[in-house]
This record gives structure tokens, sequence and C-alpha cells, in this order.
């Protein structure tokens, strides 16, 4: 079984190639019956309504053919202690025996210098506000349904249109860091 601590993720370099070929061998499975599941994602609610756990799991068939689970708690209150608001763990396991191959800090992976990958699978033009972040500095390029983000020093504030509810909320939050 593999584990990926702190120090294996600072070290990831990745295969852009052979990343961008499994995401878009997971997109097309999503359209065949059977291929794809990823059931409704339960919550674990806390006192503190702020706080939950949010379990997430899925499967891929096809050539990737794997099983697994992204377990993220989110505690807001935590970057007032320093420490992040949230945390994950993501499992994944062969879809054959079951057997776990991988288990990695998935908080770590989020960090790490370099490229971000955000795939849309349900609506189509929900990349339309990528222009928009554009106009703020922000480093995307979108191939398809694929969103290829590469990080910024920072954002600048610059007059931008929200194309919906969910690019104005991106909006929002980019005009709050910029």
């Amino acid at each position: 079984m593999l584990y990926v601590n702190k120090e294996d993720a600072e070290k990831v370099e990745i295969n852009w190639d052979e990343l961008f070929q499994t995401i878009e061998e997971t997109t097309r499975l999503m359209g065949i019956k059977g291929e794809t599941s990823q059931p409704e994602h339960p919550f674990i609610d806390f006192k503190d309504p702020a706080n939950r756990i949010i379990a997430l799991p899925a499967y891929v068939g096809g050539n990737i053919n794997t099983a697994g689970i992204k377990w993220i708690a989110s505690f807001p209150d935590n970057i007032n202690h320093n420490m992040p608001r949230a945390n994950s763990v993501t499992i994944l396991n062969s879809a054959e025996t079951g057997v776990p191959f991988a288990i990695f800090n998935s908080t770590l992976l989020s960090i790490v210098p370099g490229r971000s990958l955000i795939t849309e699978s349900i609506w189509e033009s929900r990349h339309k506000h990528i222009d928009e972040l554009k106009k703020m500095g922000a480093n995307i390029k979108v191939e398809g349904r694929v969103a290829i983000i590469d990080g910024v020093p920072s954002l600048t504030g610059a007059v931008v249109k929200a194309t919906d509810l969910r690019a104005g909320a991106a909006l929002l939050i980019a005009a709050c860091v910029a």
C-alpha cells in the first residue's frame, strides 16, 4: 500500500498527459451506465452546526477500475487556532479485490505548488465565468470540460460580470482576496 505523507506530497511530479487521459477516460465513462458510481454524500453534523464531516465515495470502471472515498472534516474555527479549516484523507481500493492500494492526506496534495484541474461533468457551460476571473489575474485555461488552473501570487480588482449565481460567488471570493 502506498501512503503519501507531507514530504512525499511536496515532491509530487505530475505526468500531465497521463492525468489528462485519466480525466478524459473518467468523463467518458460517466456517460456509460454501470461504469461510474458516486452515491449521495453523507454528512456527520456536530453540536456546532458549522462543523461537519463529509464522506465522498466513488467508483470509476474502465481501465481505471478503482473505488475510493475522500473523508473531509470541515471545522471553520480551526483557522483561529492556526490550523487548516478543512482536513481530508483519501483511500483508493482495487475494484477487483477491494484491497486498498493507496491512502493519502488529500489536504496536503491540495497545497502542492503548481497546477489544479477541475472537471465539470454536469453543466457544460459552467466555466463561462473563467474570462471574468482572468480579468482579475487568474491563470486559467479551459480544455473541453476541464479547467486548468495555475496558481498566481495574487489577484487584482477588476470590473467583472457574473453569468450565474455560482459564478457570482466565485467572483465575490476572488474579489475578497484581491
